[in-house]
């Protein structure tokens, strides 16, 4: 099942959209972070290179804001670390 080219911003309950990305991608939680406003930003990849990035709302929601292929991560999986020029 292939997501489309275009898609308006989707939102479930988290657990729902958390348990569609794991049964229809194989995409699991990879990196969480907090925004300014309280929100949540979580991305989902899986070893296929599907990713997706989902805004976490207060209310429980789980809204879908990007999503691709061919996703590559570092060995570490953190971001390389560049000398100052």
């Amino acid at each position: 099942m292939a997501m489309p080219d275009h898609m308006d911003e989707s939102c479930l309950a988290q657990d729902t959209l958390n348990n569609y990305l794991e049964r229809a991608y194989g995409e699991g939680r990879i990196a969480r972070a907090e925004l300014d406003n309280g929100h949540l930003v979580e991305l989902f990849a899986s070893r296929r290179g599907t990713w997706t990035l989902v805004e976490l709302t207060p209310d429980g929601q789980g809204c879908v804001h990007a999503y691709g292929q061919r996703m590559k991560m570092d060995s570490d999986g953190l971001p390389i670390q560049r000398s100052p020029s």
